[in-house]
């Protein structure tokens, strides 16, 4: 369900259909929707992974009540953190974090033999996408559909890519396509960003300049709620 509308058309459908089958005893997670549409599209739903170990499901579900998207899985045990692709119910790929730290991956619904960092780059435990402010200045981080993480501040522009615990790329200028130089960056705490930039001409990173913008995805907090 790639289209936002169709989906949450669906949701509705499908949701009603499941009101009159759970009857005044039960109501499925579709029906809970129905009752409350800005959950619509977003579940929390017991679930295990293919090892059979249990945990919480957070994100988008199909039709059916199953998990369906881009989401967290939150192993109950310890304190790991599944963040990846989901598909009727199953893990397909993603990145098993301990704490912050990437501890395994999966591709194909087979967990790898080493972490592999483009699904690191696609899936990151820190949400740094958004608007973020410093000095009077800003700058934006984006996904982009085919999965790349986007940095544009001004005529500046690059890719950012996983790399020994920061998201890093090389900047070019969008007018000539010039290298301008590579910024890094990671949390800082739950509001904020701390980077560094490196000119083209230099081997030395910069100051660390900290930059305010939106609060982190804690899932952890946010299944406590429900």
């Amino acid at each position: 369900l790639e289209n936002p509308s169709m989906q949450a058309l669906e949701l509705l459908i499908a949701a009603r259909a499941n009101v009159n089958q759970a009857g005044n005893d039960g109501k499925t997670p579709l029906a809970i929707a129905l009752e409350n549409p800005s959950m619509q599209g977003h579940f929390c739903l017991a679930m295990s992974d293919p090892r059979g170990d249990q945990g919480q499901y957070k994100g988008p579900a199909d039709v059916t009540g199953k998990a369906h998207g881009v989401g967290r899985f939150v192993y109950d045990s310890d304190s790991q953190v599944f963040v990846g692709r989901f598909a009727s119910g199953d893990m397909i790929e993603g990145v098993c974090y301990h704490g912050e730290e990437p501890d395994s991956s999966m591709s194909g619904r087979q967990w790898t033999s080493q972490i592999r960092a483009e699904l690191v780059q696609r899936y990151p435990f820190e949400d740094i996408l958004g608007t973020w402010t410093y000095d009077g200045a800003s700058y934006t981080i984006s996904k982009q559909r085919e999965g790349s993480i986007d940095f544009l501040e001004g005529s500046l522009r690059g890719t950012l890519r996983w790399q020994d615990g920061w998201f890093e790329g090389t900047l070019h200028l969008d007018s000539t396509g010039d290298e301008n130089g590579t910024i890094r960056l990671r949390r800082q705490d739950a509001g904020s960003l701390v980077s560094n930039f490196r000119p083209a001409s230099s081997y030395q990173w910069g100051h660390d300049t900290t930059a305010k913008g939106p609060p982190v995805f804690d899932s952890l907090a946010e299944f406590q709620t429900h």
